[in-house]
C-alpha cells in the first residue's frame, strides 16, 4: 500500500511544496511561529505546534523513567504532543499519562506516521539549507 502525505510548509509558496513528477517535495524548514498543516492517510489534516523544552521535560517527568527510555514510546509521545488540530479541531497539550493515551488513539497509527514523516523531512531540509549555507 502507498503511503502518501501532504506537506504544506509555506502556503505563500505553493510551488515549493510541488515536486518533480512522480517525487515528492522534500520540506523546507517552516518560518519560526508559522504551523504546519499536514495530511495523513486517512485524509486528516494535522496542524502541528512546537513543542517547548520545558512542555518536553514535564512529558519526561509525567511519562516517568521506565517508559521515557523506550525510544519508540518517546517518538511517539512527542509526536503525539506535536498535533495541536485534527480536522480544525482542537487537540489540547497532554498533562497526564491518560491525556496522553487518549491524544495517540485519536491519531492512530496514520496521524503519528505522517508526523514522524513530517519531522525527519523538516530535519532533512534544514540540513539541505545547512549544506548550502557552508559551500557560499
Amino acid at each position: 500500500m502507498a503511503e502518501h502525505v501532504k506537506l504544506t510548509l509555506n502556503p505563500e509558496r505553493p510551488e515549493a511544496a510541488a515536486g518533480a513528477a512522480g517525487q515528492e517535495a522534500a520540506a523546507p524548514a517552516p518560518r519560526p511561529g508559522a504551523p504546519a498543516q499536514i495530511v495523513d492517510e486517512l485524509g486528516r489534516t494535522l496542524t502541528l505546534r512546537e513543542i517547548e523544552v520545558l512542555e518536553e521535560q514535564d512529558l519526561i517527568g509525567m511519562i516517568g523513567e521506565p517508559m521515557c527510555l523506550n525510544r519508540l514510546y518517546m517518538m511517539r509521545a512527542l509526536n503525539a504532543c506535536t498535533v495541536a488540530a485534527i480536522d480544525g479541531d482542537p487537540v489540547p497539550f497532554p498533562l497526564t499519562a491518560a491525556e496522553l493515551r487518549i491524544a495517540m488513539k485519536r491519531l492512530r497509527r496514520a496521524g503519528l506516521d505522517a508526523v514522524m514523516k513530517h519531522e525527519f523531512a523538516v530535519r532533512e531540509g534544514r540540513e539541505r539549507e545547512r549544506v548550502a549555507v557552508a559551500k557560499k
